[in-house]
């Protein structure tokens, strides 16, 4: 029989009061109707000093030895992350830092989040590079959410129309690179 894939969703945000976590929580309710294992991943649980630690320094294995472990153990990831600065947030950084050969060869799916109306458009054109260095492969199809404070008051079915679509082709065109 074979494995189901595991595909982590990162929460690229340790922020206090982060809109991107309901993105990130929606993005698992659809994900989780693929024939995959999955699970949310907050980047906060795992990005515990605030500095690089380099995965390959003998000391730092306790801090970068659980988020290697679920790095290595995936097949791909789905990325949500805010857009701060015209940039992505400095733990997200932190968090992709503590593996390196883990990633290699992997789809990655991007899920950028803003307040504004090009729904963190900037922090994808910043990620492609940062990706690309680790190996990964960059799905073509990016979700942009704009207008993320309204994310609270849009109904199921608006949010449904809105992105739901958008979420499953991002999650189909990953799977095809498993």
């Amino acid at each position: 029989m074979q494995k189901k894939p595991f595909i982590p969703i990162i929460l690229g945000t340790a922020r206090v009061d982060r809109r991107s976590e309901q993105v990130a929580k929606y993005v698992y309710s659809v994900a989780k109707t693929f024939p995959i294992q999955t699970k949310v991943y907050d980047v906060a649980d795992f990005v515990t000093v605030p500095r690089t630690i380099p995965p390959w320094e003998k000391e730092s294995k306790a801090i970068t030895s659980p988020w290697q472990k679920i790095a290595k153990r995936a097949n791909g990831f789905l990325l949500v992350t805010p857009e701060y600065n015209h940039s992505y947030p400095g733990e997200l950084k932190l968090l992709l830092d503590m593996a390196y050969s883990e990633y290699k060869g992997k789809p990655v799916g991007l899920i950028s989040v803003s307040q504004g109306g090009f729904g963190g458009a900037r922090v994808v054109e910043h990620l492609q590079p940062v990706l690309a260095n680790f190996g990964m492969i960059h799905v073509l199809s990016p979700v942009y959410v704009s207008h993320v404070g309204e994310w609270r008051e849009m109904d199921s079915k608006k949010t449904e129309s809105m992105y739901g679509k958008k979420i499953t082709l991002l999650t189909q065109e990953l799977l095809s690179y498993i």
